[in-house]
């Protein structure tokens, strides 16, 4: 069985630019956000990774969609 990872990701956009992040040494970036723990609502783990990454206390707004996708 394979393990799942659920994770939450933001899109703040700031005058009309979508903010990414990117790790130390890569060339791909991404959405800021991270895993959502057992128990935790998308929302409450959004919110937390934000504080943990960035240090801001973000407003979560509405539902963007979902992307589901299988690692080899």
């Amino acid at each position: 069985m394979q393990n799942i990872e659920v994770i939450a990701r933001a899109v703040i956009i700031n005058d009309g630019m979508i903010l990414l992040a990117r790790a130390r040494g890569s060339i791909n970036t991404f959405l800021p956000g991270g895993h959502i723990e057992e128990g935790e609502f998308s929302r409450e783990a959004l919110r937390r990774e934000l504080k943990e990454e960035l240090g801001v206390e973000a407003v979560v707004g509405h539902y963007v969609g979902t992307l589901e996708y299988i690692y080899h």
